[in-house]
């Protein structure tokens, strides 16, 4: 604003140098609202970049927060580096509907290495069995699976003695398939690609003892076509550690 009127000031002396006739009164509200807004302008540009530059700290610090709490958790020694963990899980099912009953039954046994405190990796073996018969046709249809493939699990211990834990599944299999229609019957055998994914939850019944229990999603593709469920099953777990 004082550049505005000073600049109208000497307007207002060369006014008096040169006769009315050539020189016009100068438009002093011109440019004082011109110096204005170029002031809100440079004001709004300070502001934004003020802004930009909190906001980058704020986030800065909430990924160290976030990075220094998992960094902070309390290690258990049963998932410290170096140990290994041998176990498994299994589920069982059932179901009767319009005079057809099904079961099935899997196990999963696993063995992992932990490379880093908290963070386990291995190979997984899930292994299942299903029987579906109908009351109204003499038959029945049998499938077996069987798989390899890797598995990781990471841990976060909560309080003594307890421990949530996220794991991925994915493994290679084969597949068998037999149905039975009163004398006859019909063998087919297909390959399959088994993807899991979910959470657990670990309670220490001793030092090197876990049982546990999974609730994870879980598909199958095979012969053409996908299978997707979600389940439940429960598990044991040993914690070796390591020998020196």
């Amino acid at each position: 604003m004082d550049r505005g009127i000073r600049k109208c000031k000497e307007l207002g002396e060369r006014k008096n140098q040169l006769t009315r006739k050539s020189v016009s009164k100068p438009n002093c509200k011109y440019y004082i609202s011109h110096h204005i807004l170029i002031k809100i302008k440079m004001e709004s540009i300070q502001y934004f970049f003020k802004f930009k530059y909190t906001l980058m700290n704020k986030i800065r610090f909430s990924l160290v927060l976030v990075v220094g709490f998992v960094l902070t958790l309390p290690a258990f020694s049963q998932t410290e580096k170096g140990n290994f963990l041998i176990g498994g899980s299994l589920s069982f099912s059932t179901s009767k509907a319009n005079g057809s009953n099904s079961s099935s039954i899997s196990l999963s046994p696993a063995i992992s290495y932990f490379f880093l405190d908290r963070l386990a990796a291995g190979l997984i073996t899930p292994l299942s069995f299903g029987n579906t018969t109908d009351s109204s046709i003499p038959s029945d249809f049998r499938t077996s699976n069987y798989s390899i493939g890797p598995t990781v699990r990471y841990y976060f211990p909560i309080v003594p003695q307890w421990a949530v834990f996220p794991q991925i599944d994915y493994s290679y299999g084969w597949q068998s398939s037999k149905y039975n229609y009163m004398t006859t019957s019909n063998t087919t055998k297909t390959t399959s690609n088994l993807f899991r994914a979910g959470i657990g939850i670990t309670y220490f019944i001793a030092k090197n003892v876990g049982l546990e229990g999974i609730l994870y999603y879980q598909s199958i593709n095979g012969n053409g076509s996908t299978l997707s469920s979600v389940n439940f099953r429960v598990g044991l777990q040993i914690y070796l550690a390591r020998k020196i």
